[in-house]
């Protein structure tokens, strides 16, 4: 299937699933970049499509990645610990836990200075990654970073593209690969003090969320129904927050992003 296939939704497939409150119940909270980096890891996420929408040959599967320039943990006083905030989907198949993730990646790492990354990682039976790429970018806050990932000949391929622009073929995963049965989305961070994509005001999206069973487009199917925090705890749902604007498009943002 064209990348450019992808480009127009139906109308009809917008139509609004939330009504969810876009303020927090929790008690203020404020976050520091002074302390050290606590390496507890965290995530928001939605799970699609509905299980009701399941299907066991997913082929291709595309999104809209809004980039955010998110703060990690100690930044400003030559912190030097892993640290990282990145959004992206995946396409999994149950049966198997194999998977293969796209999305953009914010990182430090030990002797490496912080880079914005476009990345891809493949996952086999839970060890992650199997296979990967990790492509330095040059984005903008707001920059809207449009993924696609097709299952032609036992392998995964994934394109991306910057704002509309050409589209990028990005290496072919070395490992063979298996048809999906769920997409998920998520954003992520290393620390619990690294700010999780978006604010409030201007959150992190992942909009006009399709796959392709091959026969076509299908909506996704988002639900707040299916929404994950990790840690699952009340303390994480007052730090990070994901949203089903409607079936394809929703937000997250970190509650208390760093000053």
């Amino acid at each position: 299937m064209a990348f450019s296939s992808f480009k127009k939704l139906p109308s009809a497939w917008l139509a609004a699933v939330s009504t969810a409150q876009r303020s927090s119940s929790c008690s203020s909270c404020s976050e520091s970049s002074s302390g050290p980096c606590d390496g507890v890891s965290g995530y928001v996420g939605i799970l699609a499509p509905h299980p009701a929408r399941a299907t066991s040959d997913i082929l291709s599967a595309y999104g809209n990645i809004k980039y955010r320039s998110m703060k990690l943990c100690g930044y400003g006083r030559g912190a030097t610990s892993s640290a990282g905030s990145m959004a992206w989907f995946q396409v999994c198949n149950q049966a198997y836990n194999v998977g293969i993730q796209v999305g953009w990646y914010i990182n430090r790492e030990p002797g490496v200075a912080t880079r914005t990354l476009i990345y891809w990682e493949q996952w086999n039976g839970g060890s992650m990654p199997q296979d990967k790429q990790y492509l330095p970018v040059s984005l903008s806050d707001g920059d809207i970073v449009e993924m696609h990932v097709i299952f032609t000949s036992g392998f995964w391929h994934i394109s991306y593209s910057i704002n509309g622009g050409a589209w990028i073929p990005m290496n072919t995963p070395n490992a063979p690969g298996y048809k999906g049965t769920y997409i998920s989305f998520y954003g992520a961070i290393h620390n619990s003090q690294d700010d999780m994509p978006g604010t409030q005001s201007d959150p992190c999206t992942i909009t006009g969320c399709v796959y392709s069973t091959g026969s076509g487009l299908v909506n996704v199917g988002l639900d707040n129904a299916n929404r994950q925090w990790s840690p699952s705890t009340d303390a994480a749902k007052c730090k990070w927050y994901i949203n089903a604007i409607n079936y394809t498009d929703l937000e997250m943002w970190d509650w208390c992003p760093l000053p």
